[in-house]
């Protein structure tokens, strides 16, 4: 039973691994689309990036602070 318990918990801490690497990979997309929108702001990437950047450091939030919850 106590091993089982420990490969859940392994589990959620590589979930928690995943959500992080994911949010930093769309933060480093969201700035390489960053590069792309014109000073205006008149073309999609300017007005795809707001979203890019939110989303991503709310992948990476939600990574630090799912935790198990006992």
């Amino acid at each position: 039973m106590k091993q089982l318990k420990n490969k859940e918990q392994k589990d959620k801490k590589q979930d928690n691994k995943f959500f992080i690497a994911g949010g930093v990979l769309v933060l480093i997309i969201s700035f390489l689309v960053l590069s792309k929108t014109d000073p205006r702001g008149e073309n999609f990437a300017s007005h795809i990036v707001p979203f890019l950047f939110i989303s991503s450091w709310g992948l990476i939030i939600y990574g630090i602070l799912r935790g198990d919850r006992q």
